[in-house]
């Protein structure tokens, strides 16, 4: 199934922000994305792409990412 405009929209941002601060994101389904367990971050966190959730789990994982270096 494809994504719609903006689920596509969301995740070429997601790619894009992954590949600039190296926090690993993976699409698991049509419109849900996975941020794997890492040693600085607890556990899975799973969102769904297009209602600007994952957009947010990204910022906060860059934001912790950041301040950790």
């Amino acid at each position: 199934m494809a994504l719609t405009k903006k689920e596509a929209k969301e995740w070429r941002s997601l790619q894009a922000k992954s590949k600039r601060h190296g926090v690993i994101v993976r699409r698991i389904g049509p419109a849900n994305v996975v941020f794997p367990k890492s040693k600085a971050f607890g556990s899975n966190v799973y969102a769904q792409l297009g209602t600007g959730r994952a957009t947010e789990i990204m910022d906060a994982r860059v934001k912790v990412w950041k301040g950790r270096r």
